[in-house]
């Protein structure tokens, strides 16, 4: 582990001094930042309410204590350390469900080198910032119904409840993870875990409270922005620009991303060719992003995001992509072999998972679902970018960790050779993602 996260240092602290903060909507992001400032407190909100103020707050305290020097490279190396504290949280939560410590190093290799993981937790944006609240949220989450004494479980609820309602002033997307906790204490409680009363204050403290937060902030978004111009425009019966089959099935042109493209690729007719709607699918666009640069900031940021990515790293992020098929694959094996579980653990608990995998899954799941089901209602699904990875970070982790236990589960715990050699796998597509990246 400590060499993972020396690594994952390493090449956060190298993009930054490359200006790796530069990407998506920097300008609109410091400019919110400047007119919340200037507002001495008095507006939280501006342009848009999934722009939440936590980033714009902490990046005015670093304009202030820089003098605007190095405001937004301090700005992510913060973030960059909190995302090694989340790594450290994630591995802990590991140990409580995957046996072999050659999957756990897997899972944890592939994690922390994950391409949408490293360049979301440097950009400026809202995606920098999510990875620990979240984690902190379903770890505690966990050790709370992990145990039957009252106070130390009331006493991980606050921190699960306090994590939930800190990271709604962050991302906008935890306003919904209360409905992970809510149901994981309902599953915990149905498989005889925890009594009935502890699972009524453990509701109170991780679920009431951080919707009460999530609910007085949305209220006050709704009042900040009541004449702004609307920025996320829907379709609701369905007619927008991705439709529910490549949502959820492959088209004949995904077989180009196995080359690796990069966002401003562009087709005879000067078009961007991944966002052509209807061109590509959701999974193929997901897995591009998920393994490989895509919006091409590792080189310098957003400047010359538009250059074709050079070699060796095009090589190498063919061969991350591609190496990558087998975890994605696992990933949704994963993830539908949990699912039916946890429906048999509601009629035979005998059959439950432990806690750590249901709360960590729940929570990726949430947030996960919600961005993915909604695609097809919104109007610009595939040229606003809403296929991007980065907006799905967290359940990537939880599909690390799901992944990580359907091995353990499956394979030979007698045969040493099988985890070795998963490991031996995992590590060659780390260093793959690694090297896609790495200037």
């Amino acid at each position: 582990m400590r060499l993972l996260l020396a690594v994952y240092l390493v090449v956060q602290f190298a993009f930054v001094r490359r200006e790796g903060y530069v990407g998506q909507d920097f300008g609109t992001h410091t400019a919110i930042m400047e007119e919340i400032r200037a507002s001495n407190g008095a507006k939280w909100f501006s342009m848009d309410g999934t722009n939440r103020p936590g980033i714009y707050w902490l990046a005015s305290i670093c304009k202030t204590y820089t003098n605007d020097k190095y405001t937004y490279e301090l700005h992510s190396q913060i973030w960059i350390v909190l995302g090694a504290l989340a790594l450290l949280l994630f591995h802990r939560a590991l140990l409580t469900t995957v046996r072999a410590p050659e999957l756990r190093v897997a899972a944890m290799a592939i994690i922390a080198l994950l391409p949408a993981h490293l360049i979301a937790g440097v950009v400026y944006a809202g995606d920098i910032a999510v990875m620990l609240p979240f984690t902190v949220a379903a770890w505690a989450l966990t050790r709370s119904l992990s145990t039957t004494e009252r106070g130390t479980a009331l006493r991980y609820a606050a921190y699960a409840g306090l994590s939930l309602s800190v990271g709604n002033f962050l991302k906008v997307s935890f306003l919904m993870l209360p409905v992970a906790a809510l149901v994981a204490i309902v599953l915990v409680w149905r498989w005889g875990r925890i009594r009935t009363a502890q699972a009524g204050l453990t509701t109170l403290l991780a679920v009431v409270v951080p919707l009460l937060v999530g609910g007085a902030l949305h209220q006050r978004n709704q009042r900040e922005l009541a004449q702004a111009e609307e920025r996320h425009a829907f379709w609701w019966d369905g007619n927008g620009e991705m439709s529910w089959r490549s949502l959820l099935w492959f088209r004949p042109a995904d077989r180009a991303v196995l080359n690796a493209p990069i966002y401003w690729d562009q087709n005879p007719e000067n078009q961007l060719v991944l966002v052509q709607p209807g061109v590509h699918s959701y999974p193929a666009l997901l897995h591009l992003g998920v393994f490989t640069d895509v919006l091409n900031y590792a080189p310098k940021g957003g400047y010359p995001a538009a250059t074709p990515r050079p070699e060796p790293q095009r090589s190498y992020a063919i061969l991350s992509v591609r190496g990558g098929m087998i975890w994605s694959v696992l990933a949704v094996v994963s993830a539908f072999s949990l699912a039916a579980l946890l429906l048999a653990a509601l009629i035979r608990p005998s059959l439950a998972p432990t806690t750590g995998l249901a709360v960590f899954a729940l929570h990726g799941a949430v947030w996960f679902l919600p961005i993915m089901l909604i695609l097809p209602y919104l109007r610009s699904a595939y040229t606003w970018g809403y296929w991007l990875s980065r907006l799905v970070v967290p359940g990537l982790w939880a599909a690390g960790f799901t992944s990580a236990w359907l091995l353990d589960r499956v394979l030979p715990a007698r045969t040493r050779w099988w985890f070795r050699g998963v490991l031996a796998v995992a590590l060659l597509q780390a260093y793959w993602q690694f090297r896609s990246l790495w200037f």
